[in-house]
């Protein structure tokens, strides 16, 4: 196999292949290593952890087709210190691959590509849809931060992907918080508002989509079964066995009767947040939100530390309310809405808050009682 690529295009190309291939914890050699297959105008990389294979195609000058497997760490640093400009990567007849770049020369052992692991197929029972690359990130940024790390509770360790009535639903919670967006499927065919299913994604899937997925109407064709779904995009194609375990009923939830509204500019209610909760010291980063005729005041009291209070004006016209709220989970939820300003959607001090964004996407919090 030989070469000719351009440096940037190879190391962004690696920039999705590295935290895959780290995470792998395999103990298998051939694993730290990134398979290159070369023919036509590409060069096809795939980096594997087993549990999940990520391939990206990049362009380049073939000047011989062919395979080999090479460590992709110690690539990714070889090329990254070269001059900007063309890599030429040649295996020749063996394992030992020579790396050109302008005056840099460099010579890598590799391993046979017969030895990688292939990605295994979807069965025939598997089911299909497709959806925008533009929808897909901003359902997926605005419903997948309320992930937990709960160890016994798995599943709430994933995104849960739900498609119904030509709709994709993205949810994700850890017990206190959770997470809800929705997108449009494409229907070109007329066939997408037929499927239905769920599925739960590794949050490292969902970390590698987030920095694939492009502010494009070109679609990610996405295609599940019951243990495993496949990703296939522009020159990506992900692969991943999916989270074992049955998603909790998020819609049982949902809190109903909220009859108090507030309007709140998101920048501003972020950097209160900010400021404030730097006095808490407990766990919980527990600070109280006091809504009163247009105005939010939030404040912390820290036995150790001390006080600290501000407040920005809001649209709110209903009566006093008080309510202690998780700073961090406040922050996750503005910082991950894309909106200009947030809805907070209230009944009482004890009550789970909605918090709205754009549209569809929304998340709701859980008060905290104190003692």
């Amino acid at each position: 196999m030989k070469i000719i690529v351009d440096r940037n295009k190879l190391l962004e190309a690696f920039k999705s292949l590295l935290p895959i291939v780290n995470s792998n914890g395999s103990g298998l050699g051939i694993t730290e290593n990134v398979k290159l297959e070369a023919n036509g105008d590409m060069v096809l990389l795939t980096g594997t952890s087993l549990k999940i294979f990520l391939s990206v195609k990049v362009p380049c000058e073939v000047k011989e087709a062919g395979s080999t497997t090479l460590p992709l760490k110690r690539l990714n640093s070889l090329i990254k210190e070269m001059v900007k400009g063309e890599v030429t990567i040649d295996s020749g007849d063996g394992d030992t691959s020579s790396i050109r770049c302008g005056s840099s020369k460099f010579k890598v052992n590799g391993l046979s590509a017969v030895e990688f692991p292939a990605c295994p197929s979807l069965d025939d029972k598997s089911s299909s849809f497709s959806i925008t690359q533009d929808s897909l990130r901003k359902v997926l940024k605005q419903a997948s931060y309320a992930c937990g790390n709960d160890e016994t509770r798995v599943v709430f360790r994933g995104v849960l992907f739900e498609i119904e009535n030509g709709k994709l639903n993205v949810v994700s919670t850890n017990g206190r918080m959770l997470a809800f967006d929705t997108a449009d499927t494409v229907d070109r065919l007329g066939t997408d508002a037929n499927t239905k299913g769920r599925f739960v994604i590794p949050l490292m899937i969902r970390d590698s989509l987030l920095k694939t997925l492009i502010q494009s109407d070109s679609e990610v064709h996405i295609r599940f079964s019951k243990n495993c779904v496949l990703f296939n995009f522009g020159d990506v194609e992900l692969y991943t066995k999916v989270i074992d375990g049955e998603y909790p009923n998020y819609k049982q939830v949902m809190p109903t009767n909220l009859d108090r509204m507030a309007i709140v500019e998101k920048a501003k209610a972020v950097s209160m947040l900010r400021l404030v909760s730097v006095v808490s010291d407990d766990k919980f980063k527990t600070v109280s939100v006091c809504f009163e005729t247009n105005k939010m005041t939030i404040n912390c009291t820290s036995p150790q530390i001390g006080y600290a209070q501000d407040s920005i004006d809001v649209d709110y016209s209903g009566s006093e309310l008080k309510i202690c709220l998780c700073a961090d989970y406040l922050l996750s939820i503005f910082e991950s809405l894309e909106t200009v300003n947030v809805g907070i959607n209230m009944s009482d001090g004890f009550y789970p808050v909605k918090i709205l964004g754009e549209k569809d996407s929304f998340a709701i919090l859980m008060p905290i009682k104190l003692n």
